[in-house]
């Protein structure tokens, strides 16, 4: 039951850390589609690349945090 429990949890991790990462990962592609236009301003460019910016920040921050995660869980598990 509790193993049953378990993976429950990690499917549920699973599933909202891929919705994390495809989510700034489809803004990074769409801006950056954006800014090949050659119709669009000098000021929407400079929006579009903040956004990329973000987005990349975003991503790189979660990648960190299930990296610490990841070496919390190993830590209780190997004492």
């Amino acid at each position: 039951e509790e193993l049953s429990g378990v993976e429950t949890l990690r499917n549920d991790f699973i599933s909202n850390v891929s919705h994390e990462i495809k989510t700034p990962l489809a803004v990074i592609k769409n801006y950056a589609a954006m800014l090949k236009r050659s119709d669009i301003t000098e000021e929407e460019r400079i929006e579009y690349a903040g956004i990329i910016e973000q987005s990349s920040a975003r991503l790189s921050n979660l990648i960190t945090n299930i990296l610490k995660l990841n070496k919390l869980e190993n830590q209780q598990i190997f004492p």
